[in-house]
């Protein structure tokens, strides 16, 4: 590897269901993301959004404070230092 070879970053996505709720199915997910040290970040219609508690990248849909949402819906993974 050259030393002074410049790695263009790429933003990591995430395909699927992603829950912050114990009892739903897309939390084993999310507890494995967090447990590699990837920072979780959700975005509806590019647009951030930190009150979620249930997204799905590929049904386009993402829960907000108990409403559901249909957009363009991005999980994107940022790996913590």
């Amino acid at each position: 590897m050259d030393p002074f070879e410049r790695r263009r970053h790429v933003t990591r996505q995430f395909r699927g269901r992603v829950s912050t709720l114990h009892y739903d199915p897309g939390y084993s997910n999310y507890s494995n993301l967090l447990a590699a040290g990837y920072r979780v970040r959700f975005f509806l219609n590019d647009v951030e959004r930190s009150d979620v508690t249930v997204a799905d990248s590929e049904a386009g849909t993402i829960t907000i404070c108990g409403i559901e949402r249909k957009g363009q819906v991005a999980i994107r993974l940022d790996k913590v230092k």
